[in-house]
């Protein structure tokens, strides 16, 4: 599954723990079936269908629930977690902490959803996807189906049909995300469409300053008000970089290799005005007008989503084209 590092005060998070400065092992893990998120010092990860929470300031401080298959990658507010598993089931599940006197709690089911079966199909209810949480309100995913929950309660504010999403991503009463045909705006209130773009890719999207970023052969910008494509540009790939255009900037320079470490459709972010993605095992960085600053080719198959952290992006880059075996390389890359 594809891996996102986490980066928190020096570490790099993907199984293993590295440092940040030179990737040496810190911690030797198994490698996480999905991204690790890092929320209020607490270390949330998915390893051998278990959710894991550890406190990065007390190693012997961990939490895990278990599931029979894997579920997503968590999304964590406040003290609650909120997972999307298989059979149309969503959880949320509080975080490990302290009771009033002090003494440590473990985490607890605080409701779990169930999406209704048809009872005219004899297949299975699909999973959800990654849900995301906002004012409130979990929205997430399930085969062709978009929902809204109570983030306290679980209960259902609504339901819209003909959906058919991965993670949504949800800024300023919008909930954007690519269905693989198009990429689609829905409102918040109740799920009606807003708008829809030509353009057709899968995957998440990075939402920034009034646009919307998502990435394939060739990495897009829409704007969030009606969904008109503001540019589209080509991005660095092995079989394509003596065709890429000049690039328009001074910084033509590649990114210097700091470190690399032998550990077991990428998704563009967002950091600094500059937009990181990847295609095959190219890395690349773009301003907001999409001109491209720098490619670097790690030599490997697949580049996963990179993270960025005090000005240098850490990414998992692995010979395993359709990113199905976890094991690869960590790579870190300071800018130019």
């Amino acid at each position: 599954m594809p891996i996102q590092p986490a980066v928190y005060e020096g570490t790099v998070h993907v199984g293993p723990e590295l440092d940040a400065s030179d990737g040496t092992m810190q911690w030797d893990g198994p490698e996480y079936d999905r991204s690790p998120a890092i929320v209020d010092g607490y270390r949330y990860s998915v390893a051998n269908t278990e959710l894991n929470a550890a406190d990065l300031d007390d190693a012997l401080n961990e939490w895990n629930y278990y599931f029979t298959s894997d579920p997503s990658t968590p999304t964590v507010v406040g003290d609650v977690a909120y997972i999307g598993y298989e059979r149309g089931q969503l959880y949320a599940l509080t975080t490990p902490g302290e009771d009033e006197e002090g003494v440590q709690v473990e985490g607890v089911e605080v409701w779990s959803f169930q999406q209704p079966g048809d009872p005219e199909s004899a297949l299975e209810t699909p999973p959800f996807s990654t849900p995301a949480v906002a004012d409130g309100t979990v929205y997430a995913c399930s085969g062709t189906k978009l929902y809204a929950l109570d983030a306290a309660t679980g209960d259902e504010q609504w339901v819209q049909e003909g959906v058919a999403g991965g993670m949504p991503t949800v800024v300023d009463g919008a909930i954007y995300f690519a269905t693989g045909e198009r990429i689609v705006a829905r409102s918040v209130t109740d799920g009606t469409e807003l708008w829809e773009s030509p353009v057709g890719l899968a995957g998440p999207v990075a939402v920034a300053n009034g646009t919307l970023y998502v990435a394939g052969g060739e990495l897009h910008a829409i704007d969030v008000t009606d969904g008109s494509v503001t540019w589209t540009t080509a991005i660095p790939g092995p079989e394509q970089e003596d065709a890429l255009p000049e690039v328009p900037i001074d910084e033509e320079a590649p990114p210097s290799l700091i470190s690399s470490l032998s550990v077991s459709g990428v998704a563009p972010v967002v950091a600094g005005g500059i937009i990181y993605t990847a295609r095959g095992g190219v890395l690349s960085a773009f301003n907001t007008n999409g001109g491209l600053l720098w490619s670097f080719d790690t030599g490997d198959d697949k580049v996963q989503t990179p993270a960025v952290a005090d000005g240098d992006l850490y990414a998992v880059a692995s010979s395993d084209i359709l990113a199905t075996d976890p094991s690869g390389r960590v790579i870190a890359l300071t800018e130019p």
